[in-house]
């Protein structure tokens, strides 16, 4: 995974910090903000409140940037696929000694 993250708001499955090493962990990187490097701002759920416009500064600089705005949800599906590549290639270099 090459891919450049950015998160906004509250995830359900992950802190912030736990998603940001798992896209480390996965070989991707991780922004504070989104910028024309970010590949996927990952959009959490955001407090609603009498005074908030409801978007976010970080969403609508994604859109500014045509940065890919992705839900919590597929963003567990892009780590999931990357596992399971990890996985494939870890299989194909395996000897009969690793077995």
């Amino acid at each position: 995974m090459h891919e450049v993250f950015v998160f906004t708001g509250t995830l359900d499955c992950f802190t912030r910090k736990q998603a940001q090493h798992l896209v480390i962990a996965l070989g991707g990187r991780v922004q504070q903000s989104v910028t024309k490097e970010t590949t996927y701002l990952v959009a959490g759920k955001h407090p609603v409140t009498l005074f908030d416009s409801g978007e976010s500064l970080k969403r609508k600089q994604a859109l500014e940037k045509h940065v890919k705005i992705i839900s919590e949800e597929t963003f567990l599906r892009l780590c999931i696929e990357q596992l399971a590549k990890y996985q494939k290639t870890k299989q194909k270099g395996k000897t009969s000694y690793d077995k």
